[in-house]
């Protein structure tokens, strides 16, 4: 974000980001604005999901309407597409001519059209996704499944520039040695023992629970190794009573941990783990990349197929297979020295980000409308 404001072009963009819906019960803490200069208009902000009706949108989308009738800026930046109130502007700015770039983290395999009642239902909202995105000038996907994701659903002949998510990796670079040790004291984390690092909502798409089923099946042959679960949810004491009785003693469930700890957590690792059966990015795979840390994640995870080669850093493994991820486990854990696999994780992410830098694609795209526009002036005057 720092680097965004530092380095993109002067250019009139909007950026009509309409869901953003300020709610009480987000346990991050964080400074929105960090000297951003991002403006949030008080009298008009939505406060609580309940909020959110009709009359809400209406105002909302209102307010957009008329910034961008004044402003008339160069293209309006859209995330993305699927409620009513983004729906109704997409139509709108159509009719005005103003263009459109369309920036997603969607994934292609999120999309996979499945069996029976479930796929006739997805084969409608393709044709009705495709209907959509028909309307847009440029796509802005996060990575290599994004950008087959616009290939499937998107207009042919709209060109692509890369997007992609990025932590603040000088922030994640930051924990003190004593930071880290604090952080060990305070959960009990021994330096006696190794462990793999889950960091996930507990949540039932992300499948802690086969996290779990395959360390134990590891557990027994890796006696040094422990399993460390980062996060909260409404499974979580379903999965702590699973544990307790298949792996006692073994897993050590940190709850929701904020960013300044969650970095001291990705030192204390030996590597990741991380089985979500759909996801269209996983921010935590480039800051266990960031970290050094070995990575185990599924084939279908936007950022798994850019920043892990399979047994070059870690492992890949099919969603939804317990013995895919107790092999990977397995195999990880196996390993004499993990310095290799540590290495391989901060070289790919070198690679990603010098080939992936969403600064030169945010500043791609506004050169891009930027060239239209002067091109569309000239045509007048010709």
């Amino acid at each position: 974000m720092r680097r965004v404001r530092r380095e993109a072009p002067d250019i009139e963009v909007v950026n009509a980001f309409t869901h953003s819906v300020t709610t009480n019960s987000s346990p991050w803490k964080m400074d929105v604005d960090d000297g951003l200069g991002i403006w949030f208009d008080e009298a008009n902000r939505i406060r609580r999901p309940e909020q959110f009706l009709h009359r809400g949108r209406r105002a909302l989308a209102g307010k957009l309407e008329a910034l961008v009738s004044d402003r008339r800026p160069d293209f309006v930046l859209m995330h993305g597409h699927n409620d009513a109130v983004r729906l109704g502007l997409i139509r709108r700015f159509r009719s005005m001519g103003i263009p459109m770039a369309h920036a997603s983290d969607a994934n292609v395999f999120c999309e996979m059209p499945g069996t029976g009642v479930r796929r006739i239902a997805l084969m409608g909202y393709r044709a009705v996704r495709s209907w959509i995105l028909g309307h847009f000038d440029a796509y802005m996907p996060m990575g290599t499944a994004g950008r087959a994701f616009y290939d499937v659903f998107g207009r042919p002949g709209v060109p692509c520039f890369p997007f992609p998510y990025e932590p603040d990796y000088d922030h994640l670079n930051g924990p003190t040695a004593d930071e880290v040790e604090s952080f060990r004291a305070r959960h009990g984390i021994e330096a006696s023992r190794r462990y793999l690092l889950c960091s996930s909502r507990l949540v039932p798409v992300k499948r802690v629970d086969i996290v779990l089923q395959a360390f134990a099946r590891i557990a027994g042959a890796r006696p040094q190794w422990d399993l460390l679960v980062a996060g909260d949810g409404p499974l979580r004491q379903e999965l702590e009573s699973t544990a307790g009785q298949s792996i006692p003693g073994r897993v050590k469930f940190l709850g929701f941990v904020q960013m300044d700890d969650l970095r001291c957590a990705y030192r204390l690792a030996d590597g990741l783990v991380h089985a979500s059966e759909r996801e269209p990015w996983a921010l935590v795979i480039n800051e266990a990349a960031n970290a050094g840390l070995p990575i185990i994640a599924t084939d279908v995870t936007g950022a798994a197929i850019e920043l892990v080669r399979d047994r070059v850093n870690g492992r890949l493994v099919r969603p939804g297979c317990t013995d895919d991820l107790a092999d990977a486990m397995a195999w990880l854990t196996g390993q004499a020295d993990l310095g290799p696999l540590r290495a391989g994780s901060g070289r790919l992410l070198r690679e990603w980000r010098a080939q992936a830098d969403p600064v030169e694609g945010f500043r791609a795209t506004t050169e891009y409308f930027s060239r239209r526009r002067r091109q569309g002036r000239a045509d007048d005057r010709g």
